[in-house]
């Protein structure tokens, strides 16, 4: 699904002692659930701690071990079996404050440098080779044009099989492939995740009633959607495969277009508007990706915001002071080097009082 980002209205009041941050946000549509909190450790699997791992070594800020911070968590309490949860410390828990533990509207919750996103413009400098002479361009119109999705997932083929000693796998490899480890399994125990592309003749009677229910659509509706969704897959494969096979040879050709199908579907579940900062392009950013969709009708948990969009509301003194919660003792003290926050960089705030142990 794409998301989109909306507008947001900043509001704060200066005092003696601090500065108060308070957001509002609207026309906003992103991730996020209301989901009982629970005093009940939330358990990690080696997966898990792993992709936590990964988001620290390459500078996503969750907040520090010793206070209130984000967690990943494969549990039955998350609606996808896999989620991203408000989790503070024993220690924060065990104070005899009122509301010790929640993340407040307008909080900032986790930092996502730019240079992480899943995108062309970012990927294009470790694969030129990958489309060298341009002839896969999205502006181009025609049979023989790119979409964005195809070149997209062409690109993040390339990251996910890139072998090379000091290429770009250690920047995208490990959390690409995190994707397939995810459940495929809902809290209810029904089958969740992106659907792979195929012809309508592949689908049973059971699955056709289901996806028109939950469409609210009738099943000529659902045919119609199908068979669009698999042809423009079909196109896309077409437009790519001469790339992705010069990479993977032709002996392979049918396991690589299936390979290429299921990173097809991952990738546009988990792609997003990026916003004005960036040009409104579409990519896939880390541990955003992770938070899974509300159910019908509850409100989202979460928003998305570029810091940029954020320093012009606020100024740069009180956004350093909005992201203070996320940085380490020794940050705090001056022992350590706290990271530079750029403008195209991302934070995902509370949209309203989240609860400990809510995903």
């Amino acid at each position: 699904m794409v998301f989109k980002i909306g507008s947001c209205l900043f509001l704060f009041c200066l005092s003696t002692a601090e500065t108060a941050l308070a957001m509002v946000i609207t026309d906003h549509q992103k991730t996020g659930k209301a989901v009982r909190s629970s005093s009940v450790v939330l358990p990690q699997t080696d997966q898990d701690r792993q992709l936590e791992e990964w988001y620290r070594k390459h500078g996503i800020l969750l907040g520090p071990e010793s206070g209130r911070r984000v967690q990943v968590s494969t549990t039955d309490k998350s609606i996808g079996g896999r989620g991203v949860f408000w989790t503070p410390s024993a220690s924060v828990m065990s104070a005899n404050v009122q509301y010790a533990g929640v993340a407040n509207q307008g909080d900032i919750l986790a930092h996502v440098p730019g240079h992480l996103v899943l995108l062309p413009s970012n990927l294009q400098g470790s694969y030129p080779c990958l489309f060298p002479d341009n002839n896969c361009d999205t502006q181009k119109t025609g049979k023989d044009s790119c979409s964005w999705q195809s070149i997209l997932t062409a690109y993040t083929w390339m990251a996910l099989h890139d072998s090379r000693d000091g290429g770009s796998s250690p920047r995208w490899r490990e959390w690409i492939e995190s994707w397939k480890g995810s459940p495929n399994k809902d809290s209810k125990g029904s089958t969740c995740g992106p659907e792979l592309p195929k012809p309508y003749e592949d689908y049973g009677p059971k699955e056709i009633e289901k996806l028109a229910r939950l469409s609210h659509s009738t099943h000529l509706g659902v045919r119609e959607a199908i068979e669009c969704k698999y042809q423009t897959f079909e196109n896309d494969w077409e437009t790519v495969k001469s790339f992705v096979r010069r990479e993977h040879g032709e002996e392979k050709s049918d396991t690589v277009k299936q390979e290429f199908a299921e990173l097809y579907s991952l990738v546009l579940s988990r792609t997003t508007n990026l916003g004005p900062e960036w040009g409104n392009q579409l990519g896939v950013i880390p541990l955003h990706d992770m938070m899974n969709h509300p159910p019908s009708g509850t409100e989202a948990n979460v928003e998305l915001f570029c810091v940029g969009d954020i320093r012009s509301a606020i100024g740069n003194d009180n956004l350093k002071m909005l992201l203070r919660p996320l940085l380490t003792e020794k940050q705090l003290r001056g022992e350590a080097e706290p990271p530079i926050f750029q403008d195209r960089d991302f934070v995902i705030a509370a949209r309203r009082r989240i609860q400990p142990h809510e995903e």
